[in-house]
């Protein structure tokens, strides 16, 4: 469950940092943190990496498509592949993990077909990363960016490997349609 209490806008920016430093021209930290409470959700909690990685034949489309794997580039990797995939949505957000020190890790995931995708759950090789190095359960929670936004970002994300995860943008792009701007 995501507590209201908890303040995201300082914990992306402290362990996401540099890719969440545009946060600070927010402004307005507790409006982030009232819009994380009110559109993140909880996508699943897995207890292997293997629950998440995308199928053989995904990963044969994916490489049709001259995918360019870069092994734990999350927010770029679940950009590209919403981009070059059909009936695949990007997500952005954070993984709470158990046993760790800093137990929110902020991260971008896929829904490929309405199921979570994590590909960055692969290696360099698209094997599936040895799980003693990220400690078990991962608690998956974001906000669906629709492919029709991410899409803006298409340039970015295969020129330079964008790891941009697009929070910034879409809060206010939404906070912009509730205020009627």
């Amino acid at each position: 469950m995501i507590t209201l209490e908890f303040d995201f806008y300082n914990q992306f920016l402290h362990e996401g940092s540099p890719f969440y430093n545009d946060l600070r021209k927010l402004g307005n930290k507790n409006s982030f943190n009232i819009w994380v409470h009110e559109n993140f959700r909880r996508f699943k909690v897995i207890n292997k990496f293997r629950e998440v990685v995308p199928s053989s034949k995904t990963l044969k489309e994916l490489r049709e498509k001259n995918y360019v794997h870069h092994a734990g580039q999350c927010h770029y990797s679940a950009k590209a592949l919403c981009i070059l995939l059909n009936n695949c949505d990007y997500v952005t957000g954070f993984i709470r993990c158990s046993n760790l020190e800093f137990p929110i890790i902020t991260h971008s995931f896929n829904l490929l077909n309405g199921k979570l995708t994590d590909i960055t759950r692969l290696d360099e090789n698209f094997k599936v990363i040895q799980t003693y190095y990220f400690p078990l359960s991962h608690e998956y929670f974001g906000v669906v960016i629709p492919k029709s936004f991410v899409n803006n970002f298409k340039e970015e994300t295969f020129s330079v490997y964008s790891m941009n995860p697009l929070i910034n943008e879409w809060y206010i792009n939404q906070t912009d349609k509730t205020l009627g701007l």
